[in-house]
């Protein structure tokens, strides 16, 4: 894989952001966040607007590292204005190495000579004005490639290891208020936190209830599984199993993000 950016297209959107306004350091599509001063980001189809601040990914040390001491070059397809880059390695830089890109079509991109840095790599993209572009890509060399086109299944793959988003499976109701979901999952970068998106409906195929307010308790979660409850619900059959699904309301987002 040439690209060592996840999610470059901003096609895997776990956590349904609709595009618009993030606050500094919120995440929106899968593993991009906002700059310290946010940042306002949309994604139709293949074509990406920042219409202002910055949105940062922070590549895992382990990753990075084959980029320290190297040459590498950050690309993009058809800017309309100029893009400015900016990169450095959390452990060890106190400045960030940058340039800029210079609006036009096609693929166009900045070569940065990285510092032999450790740590993560935490890599900036910002504009000055509104500015749309396609599919971000960050590789070794100093020539920008064609786009490094990985399956969609390959990439969904890749951003779960730092989001994983739960609406569906069983429930066990040990009371009429409450549900136990036990969650597996692939291994995750580190104990995840657990916020619920909306309300949560389970259902007995008969009859649906929801949760009187969204909210979960987290009883316990490592990097490959645990087990939530789910509250305020009323009118449960204790011991009898239920089935969430997120098409019927509410979703529980797993974050390990760097």
């Amino acid at each position: 894989m040439r690209n060592a950016l996840i999610n470059g297209g901003m096609g895997i959107n776990q956590r349904a952001f609709a595009g618009g306004s993030l606050a500094a350091g919120v995440y929106g599509f899968d593993r991009w966040k906002a700059g310290p001063n946010g940042a306002s980001l949309t994604a139709s189809g293949a074509t990406i607007t920042l219409s202002s601040g910055a949105i940062v990914q922070v590549i895992e040390a382990d990753t990075a590292a084959y980029m320290a001491g190297k040459s590498a070059t950050f690309s993009v397809e058809d800017p309309s204005a100029t893009i400015s880059v900016a990169m450095a390695f959390s452990a060890t830089d106190t400045t960030a190495v940058s340039g800029t890109i210079a609006a036009g079509s096609g693929r166009r991109g900045v070569t940065l000579a990285l510092p032999a840095g450790t740590g993560n790599l935490t890599v900036t993209v910002s504009v000055s004005a509104s500015t749309t572009f396609k599919r971000l890509q960050l590789e070794l060399g100093a020539v920008a490639t064609g786009w490094d086109a990985r399956p969609i299944a390959l990439e969904f793959q890749l951003c779960k290891r730092y989001c994983f988003r739960i609406q569906r499976g069983s429930v066990f109701a040990p009371t009429a208020v409450r549900g136990i979901m036990i969650v597996e999952y692939d291994p995750m970068r580190i104990s995840p936190s657990a916020t619920a998106t909306g309300a949560v409906t389970i259902t007995d195929t008969s009859n649906d209830y929801t949760q009187s307010a969204a909210g979960i308790v987290v009883s316990y979660l490592s990097t490959t599984g645990g087990q939530i409850y789910f509250d305020g619900f009323s009118g449960l059959t204790a011991y009898r199993i239920y089935i969430a699904h997120g098409s019927k309301g509410g979703a529980v987002i797993l974050d390990a993000e760097l």
